[in-house]
């Protein structure tokens, strides 16, 4: 078990990681952490069979490495701050960057929002650490509340509220509609769907359970 100074998702919080051994490379400031890796920073907590930090310039790259778990905590209000849950074989995260990259089988949640793709990235704000974009693909599956849909990239931007995703064929159902375009955007305030940059053009809507009058 291991106590640093300055946080790394944490802020200023300590970095304390625990393994059942540990190996250091002096020429390259590099620690190796192995067999149940455990870093904590703040709330924020990483979990891999295991764990590499270096640091450089003040500035620390980590990797986490077999049935990787991320808890974090970003800053921020609503949906934009609440806790997330990454899942993948892989972690790369770039302190100097703020960019967390995940590979293989992922899967993220934070409050309605889940996706589940080969690969996602995740940007932190430089200002504050509050989560800024989750990008996802490819291809991708994405549930918002009682919303799944499917396409080959998926872009989140809890700051505005938009979910967009884009892909040869994009498909979106809810327990009202399904529906097919190019390109999704849904403006998670106030439920609108952008459908190919238009409000739910009829032609590329189905809803369900409806009949359109016979035409005359």
């Amino acid at each position: 078990s291991k106590t640093r100074t300055g946080g790394l998702l944490g802020g200023d919080a300590p970095l304390q990681i625990s393994s059942r051994y540990f190996v250091y490379d002096a020429a390259t400031s590099t620690a190796r952490y192995g067999e149940n890796a455990l870093l904590r920073a703040g709330k924020d907590e990483i979990r891999g069979n295991r764990i590499q930090l270096q640091e450089k310039d003040g500035q620390r790259k980590l990797t986490a490495a077999g049935g990787v778990v991320a808890l974090l905590h970003p800053r921020g209000e609503g949906q934009q701050g609440q806790p997330l849950d990454a899942r993948a074989s892989e972690m790369n995260y770039d302190e100097a960057a703020r960019r967390a990259v995940f590979r293989g089988d992922t899967s993220i949640r934070q409050g309605e929002m889940a996706t589940r793709s080969p690969e996602a990235t995740l940007m932190l704000d430089a200002e504050n650490g509050a989560l800024e974009s989750l990008v996802g693909g490819s291809p991708v599956d994405v549930t918002f509340g009682q919303r799944r849909a499917s396409g080959a990239k998926a872009t989140y931007t809890p700051g505005n509220g938009t979910l967009t995703i884009v892909g040869d064929k994009v498909r979106m159902k809810d327990p009202e509609q399904e529906i097919e375009g190019r390109s999704l955007t849904l403006h998670l305030g106030d439920d609108r769907i952008l459908v190919d940059g238009q409000e739910q053009v009829r032609t590329q809507t189905i809803i369900r359970g409806r009949k359109e009058p016979p035409r005359p």
